[in-house]
């Protein structure tokens, strides 16, 4: 009987000491750092590629209105043809405003003569009343009759120019080189300038293409509209699927983004030589950056968001966990390109953020380890 007591007495004191021994390696355990799988940032070539739906559109288009009224005698061009700025295209019957030009050339003529007759009048009065020979009211009346000829010669000059511009009107000259259209009027209708439009004629070498950019590849791309004219390269896929064989460069953007779609309508401008690119047509937009940055990457899932924005893990030559802030560009690939705050060769934490916490020490463990 005292043996079967003495072991069942030293029973619970084993038994404590094995549950402290067991709190304490637990601790130690607790203690271990935390093993998270890393990688080396990588430099890469900051090069992009977007696509963008485009619509064709004319950089200048201009409406041939008739300027004055008349008989509509011809008109030079068959339509549809390529016309020439300062070429020829209507004659306007100008007989009337021939005659009101010849007019306004007579009434000055009159007009210049009456003055040298006042001019010489009132010279005369002048003198004879220098000697008593007049009354002043005399001399003042010459005078009036003098300067209210010139005021008339004025404005018979100002009618000799007006004339002159509606006889010029009336053969109409092509303001820009480019294709016109449709005749409104054939020849032989009384046309005024309350009247519809002759023609149209539509600029189509050079040509835009309007594209819309979101405002993130904006921002992100480029950042501003000077970089975005600087180091935008542009080419277009037309309807038929081909690559057009110009290329484009963006002539400008819009002054603000719609909130509808939170998009930047941009112009891009080609050449259009055989005008293959007809205004209104359809066509898909390529976007490329010139002279791409070298800049640091690294795997997606490194990249961590809060409210105060974009940060990543990174470990010390110590393997303390550091949290850095940066600013993110594009991504290629599973690649999140990082624009600043990241340099090359940094080793970054790329999975097992949860297991650790700013100033922590870790474990890290090398991508390619496991790979191997």
């Amino acid at each position: 009987m005292t043996v079967f007591i003495h072991r069942f007495t030293i029973f619970p004191a084993a038994l404590a000491a094995v549950l402290t021994m067991a709190q304490g390696l637990a601790q130690d355990i607790k203690k271990l750092p935390s093993k998270v799988l890393v990688e080396k940032a990588v430099s890469v070539s900051d090069e992009i590629e977007r696509k963008y739906p485009g619509r064709v559109e004319a950089i200048n288009k201009v409406t041939i209105q008739p300027r004055v009224s008349g008989t509509l005698l011809s008109a030079t061009f068959r339509e549809g043809d390529m016309v020439k700025e300062g070429q020829l295209l209507f004659e306007i019957e100008d007989a009337r405003y021939k005659a009101s030009v010849q007019a306004a050339e007579a009434k000055i003529k009159q007009l210049e003569i009456k003055i040298d007759y006042a001019k010489n009048n009132y010279e005369r009065q002048d003198r004879l009343a220098k000697i008593k020979a007049v009354s002043q009211d005399q001399v003042e009346n010459s005078l009036s009759t003098l300067r209210e000829l010139e005021a008339q010669l004025l404005q018979a000059k100002a009618e000799l120019i007006l004339a002159q511009e509606d006889l010029k009107y009336t053969r109409v000259y092509s303001p820009l080189t480019g294709r016109i259209g449709r005749l409104t009027y054939s020849t032989g209708n009384y046309i005024t300038p309350t009247s519809q439009p002759l023609a149209t004629i539509t600029q189509v070498d050079p040509i835009y293409v309007r594209f819309p950019m979101s405002e993130k590849d904006f921002l992100s791309l480029f950042g501003n509209d000077e970089e975005l004219r600087n180091r935008a390269a542009l080419r277009i896929v037309i309807a038929s699927g081909r690559t057009y064989p110009q290329p484009g460069t963006v002539a400008m953007s819009d002054n603000e983004v719609k909130s509808g779609t939170d998009s930047l309508n941009v112009w891009a401008q080609f050449d259009n030589p055989r005008q293959m690119l007809q205004p209104g047509g359809i066509s898909t937009v390529v976007l490329n950056k010139k002279n791409a940055d070298k800049v640091a990457a690294v795997t997606i899932s490194a990249v961590q968001h809060d409210t105060q924005g974009s940060y990543i893990y990174v470990l010390d030559d110590k393997n303390t966990v550091v949290r850095r802030p940066v600013s993110i560009g594009s991504t290629t690939g599973n690649k999140q390109i990082i624009t600043d705050g990241l340099k090359e060769g940094e080793i970054v934490i790329i999975d097992g953020l949860h297991k650790t916490r700013p100033g922590a020490t870790v474990v890290p463990v090398f991508r390619e380890a496991l790979q191997q």
